[in-house]
């Protein structure tokens, strides 16, 4: 019996696809310390915003499952999850995703009602624009859906009392920049899997050439916006230091891929942009804790 339940919590905890999760919720938590950073006096705050924050991506995401349990029992690099394994079943799956969405909106409604808006929008983007819609529909659905990366960044300095600055901004744009060429990256490199779910990426579409033209020119800006954040007076040397020694490396894999596109070489991109954001928000904490 013991065994049965590990199983379904392991089934549950999967359903809300945990790296994305935690990518998102550093992120956010990342940018709650940068403008928090008297936190052990303000300690219950912040595990408050962590938890509306946790829950709400979670269950955001276990509701993309269930949306797209259709095309990832087709695919091989989903098709391992809950939904396609059938080890859960769709109506528990939708039913734990959105209780899980609503009690983290719950908690944010009690404690900071407009910062709940940013969580909206983050389901919005998400469930409803992308996997609901756009995900079947065009193949510049990410970049439509890549807002969504915003809302932690906004919902936490919301819910702390901050106002969204330029700052925000270029931290939001930051994780939007980096969004796009990221998936299709993988989106190459898992081409044959999205052609037999009929899902139109970009590089199905526009083809692997201009989609790596794209990719480039994404990545730049990504570069310029970090960088920005560097110069914006915000941050210290320690942050701009991470920020040149990071995107050279960044520059470094997107020209490689450019000018030899080959597998190993957008596998290598989209490797090394998995760490990217999570890096320089670790960058930044520090940064503003000790003063560099």
């Amino acid at each position: 019996m013991a065994n049965v339940w590990w199983q379904r919590a392991k089934a549950y905890y999967l359903l809300t696809k945990p790296k994305t999760v935690g990518l998102l919720v550093f992120v956010g938590m990342a940018s709650a310390l940068i403008i928090f950073p008297s936190w052990p006096k303000n300690l219950l705050k912040l595990v408050s915003c962590f938890l509306a924050l946790l829950l709400s991506v979670a269950g955001t995401n276990a509701v993309t499952c269930w949306i797209d349990k259709d095309i990832d029992k087709l695919m091989r690099r989903t098709s391992n999850r809950p939904l396609p394994r059938g080890e859960l079943t769709p109506r528990a799956a939708l039913l734990f995703g959105l209780t899980t969405f609503f009690l983290g909106c719950l908690i944010s409604l009690y404690l900071k009602p407009e910062a709940t808006v940013y969580l909206v929008l983050g389901f919005i983007f998400s469930a409803v624009v992308y996997n609901g819609y756009l995900k079947r529909r065009s193949p510049l659905n990410i970049f439509f859906a890549s807002p969504a990366g915003m809302m932690p960044i906004f919902f936490s300095w919301s819910f702390l009392g901050e106002k969204i600055s330029l700052v925000t901004f270029l931290l939001g744009l930051l994780v939007v920049f980096w969004t796009p060429a990221h998936i299709w990256s993988l989106a190459i490199l898992y081409a044959a899997d999205y052609s037999k779910a009929k899902v139109p990426m970009l590089p199905l579409v526009a083809g692997k050439k201009e989609t790596i033209k794209l990719i480039g020119i994404f990545n730049a800006t990504m570069i310029a916006v970090s960088l920005s954040l560097g110069w914006s007076g915000f941050f210290g040397k320690l942050y701009l230091f991470v920020a040149l020694a990071i995107n050279a490396g960044a520059l470094f894999f997107t020209a490689l891929v450019y000018f030899n596109p080959q597998q190993e070489n957008l596998w290598r991109l989209f490797k090394f942009s998995s760490p990217y954001l999570s890096l320089l928000f670790l960058a930044m904490v520090i940064d503003r804790f000790f003063g560099f």
